[in-house]
């Protein structure tokens, strides 16, 4: 199995022969043609704390030069430029024996970058999406118990169940990442409260000070909105916007029509309740997309939006298999996964695909002495996607006419788009959202 961590400790261990709990390397998300995927810096003194020198030793000019030392190289003779030489060949080669290989490497200012060979891990990773379906991101399980328990907020409905959506996120990615959530007797206690005065009998209980949902005119705590009534607001204008959408020979909208715009008003709520650092007031009505790009309002709807369009366009695909027009006996070993070849492709199958569970460890983080709650990077990531996926829609045309000269490259991305399905949909259950077939 490829992941992000797994790529970054085998850097290490090539480097430095071991495994070290650090952020030395630096993984790309972006320029990936330019700058490769990830990359670690040359001068030696980032690395002093990670490697041992013999005091007697004289110290190496740079990283790679410790590396060829390490390695049993012998550097007296060559100069600087020949020791860079060799040992980014050298590390190159070692790659050979993970699970990911390097097809280039280079200095780009006085950073080691390294530029992965992508058809290995688009195959692999993809493979393993579709096997694994709603199992995909989970590890194993771990021996640690943890309760999650919520100070309600009587003074402000809404806040308490911004605290109520914070708790089930978390236990939900907290039982991804193999951890047991129990009542009572677990071995890390935490409570979220709008308050940060809390009584409680229980000196083991930490508390996760949360902030409250504040009212945009008045930058007040919001006492009078509960949620089902802010939830029935978002739903007014969602109904606004898909009558302006609808012919207008149709009057009625249908319960499945009714059901369908619910779980796009809640999705709007939800995501804006969780969409900023805890710690933070979430104020109704304000969250301006120039403030916070990565934090629409509207972010959840627009995922889901994109989720229909993947949908729609499997949907038309089993049909035209049904018609004869396209194969139905393919099997995705028989998939030639090197077809992928855009960057536009690698980077969402490299950030949103490879990127899945470490995004779930950035979002809720347990260290054995402190819980981490970022749910607005799980935002992020949704919101990002999105985004760039909707560009993708846009400039690639996924169904063919049946020309078989083109089959294989439609079939390729069949299963990318059944990749990007089965994260989607596991992340928005993640937050206890539903998706929708159609918008």
């Amino acid at each position: 199995m490829v992941e992000k961590k797994t790529i970054i400790n085998d850097t290490l261990s090539i480097i430095i022969g071991k495994i070290e709990n650090t952020k030395i390397i630096k993984l790309h998300n972006e320029n990936l043609q330019t700058i490769g995927e990830l990359s670690f810096p040359i001068n030696f003194s980032a690395w002093k704390n990670l490697v041992d020198i013999e005091e007697s030793s004289k110290e190496p000019q740079n990283i790679l030069e410790y590396y060829l030392q390490r390695v049993g190289k012998d550097t007296i003779n060559l100069s600087l430029k020949e020791i860079e030489h060799q040992a980014l060949e050298l590390i190159k080669l070692a790659s050979n024996d993970k699970s990911w290989t390097i097809s280039k490497i280079c200095l780009i200012k006085n950073r080691v970058c390294i530029f992965i060979d992508r058809t290995t891990i688009i195959s692999s990773i993809i493979k393993q999406v579709i096997k694994e379906n709603k199992s995909f991101g989970k590890d194993i399980n771990k021996n640690t118990s943890i309760s999650i328990k919520i100070n309600e907020d009587f003074e402000s409905n809404i806040t308490t169940a911004r605290l109520k959506e914070l708790k089930n996120f978390t236990e939900n990615i907290l039982k991804i990442q193999g951890y047991k959530i129990t009542i009572d007797n677990a071995q890390l206690k935490v409570l979220l409260s709008s308050k940060s005065q809390v009584k409680i009998d229980d000196d083991d209980v930490k508390i996760i000070v949360c902030g409250v949902v504040k009212n945009y005119k008045t930058q007040s705590k919001e006492i009078s909105l509960n949620f089902d009534t802010y939830l029935n607001e978002k739903l007014d204008e969602v109904r606004e916007l898909n009558n302006a959408r609808m012919s207008e020979s149709i009057t009625e909208i249908s319960n499945q029509d009714e059901l369908r715009l619910t779980t796009i008003a809640r999705s709007i709520l939800i995501f804006e309740l969780l969409g900023f650092r805890p710690s933070r007031s979430v104020v109704l009505g304000g969250n301006k997309e120039e403030e916070n790009p990565n934090c629409r309002i509207k972010a959840g709807a627009f995922v889901l939006y994109n989720v229909a369009r993947i949908e729609t366009i499997l949907r038309t695909f089993k049909e035209r298999q049904a018609s004869g027009l396209y194969p139905d006996n393919f099997n995705i070993d028989d998939v030639d996964f090197g077809i992928l070849q855009s960057e536009q492709e690698w980077n969402l199958i490299w950030n949103f695909i490879l990127g899945y569970k470490e995004t779930l460890l950035n979002s809720v983080n347990y260290t054995g002495e402190n819980l981490e709650l970022c749910p607005q990077n799980f935002i992020s990531f949704l919101s990002n996607w999105s985004y760039q996926f909707s560009v993708y829609y846009h400039r690639t045309r996924i169904l063919t006419d049946g020309n078989k000269n083109l089959t294989s490259s439609m079939l390729v991305r069949i299963y990318l788009l059944k990749s990007f399905l089965i994260i989607i949909n596991n992340a928005l259950e993640t937050m206890g959202l539903a998706t929708v077939s159609s918008m």
